[in-house]
């Protein structure tokens, strides 16, 4: 016969058996909760409300038949949790094939314009067709990934050489951007002396108006020139011409500047007032002029230029023909008032 204190410490052991129960199927949903929730939208707000009831049933004391009915209610969320698993990776791998089929399709263009790379854009496209016949994510995972890394390689190159063509048509442009500006400069400079030509120098005397900012325009003529030409040839006058235009801009200042006007005269716009300009003028008459030594025949000989000069210095708004005019005839009437000498006179045999 079995004593009280077995039967006493046999339901002791039971009951410690039926906690322990309890405890791993409260541990059990705990577990679930906290794995199987993932805050996606209504669907989880019921899930967690029916393992609020589970766990609720089993809080306190709770009979032994409840246990079946937790244990049921666990396997059907279990069985639940793995439908939605197969549906979610089920659309993400007709995604994947979509995206495949897309890219594919992508590189058989770039295949068709490759050029020279269209042999390795086609191997690609062959590669990722395949992939799409797969169904092991992990196996289209790494065959894509190889892929992946041909491609870049393959952008990389492209990328490469289209910076050395880059390099090349920039080397290209910077040559026809000289060649334009070589061009432009010769389209502004007189060929014979040097120095700016009426085209530039009218294109600058416009902008100074525009800007109206003071400065003075003095007019060279040459006395005599034509003389010059008539008895040593225009070969001679020419080297009379660059040197005048040469005396004549070593003496101006940084600011200022020479422009061959056409024929034998010459204009320079100096940076300053009339007041200032006059005597400057005249220093720069006297310095472009003196003595020249030419040779004539076999003779070298010494010819005395000089130049007549009229300055003016421009007004607020006029136009640049007034300007012109302006100084035109104040160059005129100091050409009137000087007496006339024969520069071809020798004055002097030149050294030998």
């Amino acid at each position: 016969m079995v004593s009280l204190k077995d039967s006493l410490r046999e339901l002791e052991l039971q009951a410690e058996k039926f906690r322990t129960a309890v405890n791993s199927f409260a541990a059990t949903i705990t577990s679930m909760e906290r794995h199987l929730i993932t805050e996606d939208g209504s669907a989880d707000a019921v899930r967690r409300e029916r393992f609020q009831k589970l766990r609720s049933a089993l809080e306190g004391e709770p009979d032994v038949v409840v246990l079946p009915g937790v244990a049921k209610a666990i396997e059907g969320e279990l069985e639940a949790y793995h439908r939605w698993v197969a549906e979610t990776f089920g659309k993400s791998g007709e995604e994947i094939h979509d995206i495949l089929h897309v890219v594919a399709g992508l590189m058989d263009v770039l295949a068709a314009q490759g050029g020279e790379r269209g042999d390795r854009f086609e191997t690609i496209t062959r590669d990722l067709t395949a992939i799409t016949t797969l169904d092991s994510l992990p196996e289209i995972r790494r065959r894509l990934t190889g892929r992946i890394r041909d491609l870049k390689s393959l952008v990389v190159s492209m990328s490469e050489e289209n910076n050395r063509l880059i390099e090349r048509l920039q080397a290209e442009v910077t040559k026809v951007e000289k060649k334009l500006a070589h061009a432009e400069n010769m389209a502004l400079t007189d060929a014979l002396t040097g120095v700016a030509n009426r085209r530039y120098g009218e294109q600058m005397l416009v902008r100074k108006l525009k800007r109206a900012a003071g400065f003075t325009v003095v007019l060279f003529d040459m006395d005599g020139f034509k003389l010059i030409n008539d008895r040593f040839g225009h070969n001679w006058g020419d080297k009379v011409l660059i040197t005048f235009a040469r005396r004549l801009a070593q003496q101006l200042r940084s600011g200022d500047r020479v422009i061959r006007w056409g024929g034998d005269e010459f204009v320079a716009v100096l940076d300053c007032g009339i007041q200032e300009a006059e005597p400057r003028a005249q220093r720069l008459a006297e310095g472009a002029g003196g003595s020249y030594q030419i040779a004539a025949g076999g003779q070298p000989l010494k010819i005395e230029v000089r130049a007549s000069w009229g300055a003016t210095e421009s007004r607020p708004g006029e136009t640049i023909e007034e300007l012109v005019a302006r100084v035109d005839a104040g160059m005129y009437r100091a050409k009137r008032a000087k007496a006339g000498l024969d520069p071809t006179k020798q004055t002097a045999p030149a050294a030998q």
